[in-house]
């Protein structure tokens, strides 16, 4: 094999793996990024739960 064509062989290894990292990452971010909303809307939920129980209760 030529030295040129392993070169580029090698090259486009690289950028694959750069492509491959960034998309995991990006992946990784999303997911993090949605836990956090799953964990907001569930806090959220129980505060209107209990503002509701507030407001219908009986008073005592």
């Amino acid at each position: 094999m030529h030295l040129r064509s392993r070169l580029s062989k090698s090259r486009q290894a690289d950028r694959d793996k750069a492509h491959s990292d960034a998309d995991a990452a990006h992946r990784e971010a999303i997911a993090i990024i949605n836990d956090e909303r799953l964990a907001e809307s569930a806090r959220q939920t129980a505060h209107l739960l209990e503002l509701m129980r507030k407001t219908t209760s009986s008073p005592s």
